[in-house]
């Protein structure tokens, strides 16, 4: 069976206490907004390492995550705000 598509969701989380959330089950991650740079590009892959590999522990979700995000901000990725 096909995996239903990830829904990314941009948010203030404040009230949360985090700068990103994921439903594992829901395939949903929700990313607070008032990030930029570096952080932004952390944070979605953090929480998409969640959802894609629920089995990780948050440990090596973030260790993996700061990693790719540092490759990809070497490359020149960045965002885009096309609004």
């Amino acid at each position: 069976m096909k995996k239903k598509p990830i829904k990314v969701l941009y948010s203030h989380l404040g009230q949360y206490k985090a700068v990103g959330l994921a439903w594992k089950e829901d395939r949903v991650i929700a990313i607070d907004k008032r990030l930029k740079g570096i952080q932004k590009i952390d944070t979605t892959l953090h929480e998409l390492l969640h959802v894609m590999f629920p089995e990780l522990t948050e440990s090596q979700v973030t260790k993996s995550a700061s990693e790719m995000a540092k490759v990809l901000w070497d490359l020149g990725v960045r965002f885009v705000d096309n609004g």
